[in-house]
């Protein structure tokens, strides 16, 4: 371990060994220190992430912190900014003792992580003045604009997101993911399709699960891999029952705020659930989506284009959907929802041969977030089916909860 200071007190260098477990001083530094870390202690089930460092840096001076990986860099510098509290030990930040007394010196403070984007729906301006909110900078409007005169930009709120690129000196690799990602969603139908001229009344819950890996091979392109499953299965009609696994992939490119998608996805469907195996597909898809934000309404388009190959001629087809997702928040828990779509199908062998439906459909929910990864949705939905087809002509009326839960 080394913490040495620089001949004129203004840049030094602080080392961390990958114990972690030393006590040392960066020196020359003024009476009243801006950081001063005394004793400082972190434990996590055990597990010393930081144990007993102590410093002093001066203002004005430039630091390094410097550590293997595991030595604790990460820990010491969320204790610094009052994100996370020490076991034991003190921290004061220009007299504040973080985390009790952050509030004195958070608005003087700055942190920027290698990993995390700004948001990219905002504005340069809009940008600005979150951040300075979260931050309780005083004359935000004022302060924006010396900033930009200072730095002989261009008025910030004539940019548009669309126009801006947010650079990086370097990316640095994110470890994928893993998540378990689900719904369930007990429903009644009002023209449940049992067979093809058999149609009913009934409920029927559909619980759909997936397990993804999720990671990044550069800043605007990601991967998933995943498996899927998912059925349906009615309150008296069994015969309905019906399943359907996926295993899969895609890779998403963001290009100016657009979500641009390939996806691969090898799908077995059963008859019952996971009784009889109907047939088999490989769908190969591609879409185009993004998300904008209009005050307090965030709108959700996504174009998306599929041809399914199987091993049963019937299935194979073409598919165009057409989605706006649209969340309009009345407050940090409570939202009104809606999905309005439709699908189009162009079937291309077997009987199917030239057959062409149309689904068009209709929503309104009302969304309640019980946790920031668990929400309870009570939906309605109006959906009508057209095709060349006539037996395929229906319309049908769907209410029910859906849970949607990630891990």
């Amino acid at each position: 371990m080394l913490c040495r200071s620089a001949e004129t007190a203004q840049e030094s260098a602080l080392a961390l060994s990958a114990a972690g477990r030393h006590i040392c001083t960066v020196m020359d530094v003024q009476q009243t220190p801006a950081i001063a870390v005394d004793r400082l202690v972190k434990r996590y089930k055990g597990v010393e992430a930081v144990d007993g460092i102590s410093f002093r840096l001066a203002a004005g001076s430039i630091t390094g912190l410097l550590g293997g990986n595991g030595a604790g860099k990460t820990t010491t510098i969320a204790m610094i900014m009052g994100l996370v509290s020490p076991t034991s030990g003190i921290v004061r930040v220009l007299g504040a003792e973080m985390p009790r007394e952050r509030y004195r010196v958070l608005h003087r403070m700055n942190f920027e992580s290698p990993y995390v984007d700004m948001p990219m729906r905002l504005t340069v301006r809009q940008n600005l003045s979150v951040f300075a909110q979260l931050y309780a900078v005083p004359d935000i409007g004022e302060r924006i604009a010396s900033l930009a005169a200072e730095l002989d930009l261009i008025e910030p709120k004539t940019i548009e997101p669309k126009t801006i690129e947010y650079s990086k000196i370097e990316y640095t690799s994110m470890a994928p993911s893993w998540s378990l990602v689900g719904s369930l969603s007990p429903t009644y139908t009002e023209n449940a399709l049992f067979s093809r001229d058999d149609r009913r009344r009934d409920f029927f819950y559909e619980p759909d699960v997936s397990l993804r890996l999720d990671g990044n091979l550069s800043p605007d392109l990601t991967y998933r891999i995943f498996a899927r499953a998912q059925f349906e299965s009615f309150a008296t009609e069994h015969l309905g029952n019906a399943a359907i696994a996926r295993l899969g992939a895609r890779l998403t490119q963001n290009v100016y705020g657009w979500r641009i998608t390939g996806q691969y996805e090898n799908r077995y469907d059963f008859d019952g659930v996971y009784r009889d195996l109907a047939f088999t597909s490989h769908d190969l898809m591609g879409s185009v989506g993004r998300d904008f934000q209009v005050g307090n309404v965030i709108l959700s388009p996504l174009a998306l284009l599929t041809y399914r190959f199987s091993d049963l001629p019937e299935a194979r087809r073409w598919r165009f959907d057409a989605i706006l997702g649209i969340e309009a928040k009345l407050d940090q828990r409570w939202s009104i929802v809606s999905t309005p779509f439709i699908e189009a199908f162009w079937f291309t062998d077997g009987l199917n041969a030239g057959r062409q439906d149309q689904i068009y459909s209709v929503s309104l929910g009302l969304k309640y977030n019980i946790a920031s990864n668990i929400s309870l949705t009570t939906n309605v939905i109006y959906e009508a089916r057209t095709s060349n087809v006539p037996l395929r002509h229906y319309t049908d009326v769907q209410i029910g909860p859906r849970l949607d839960f990630a891990f």
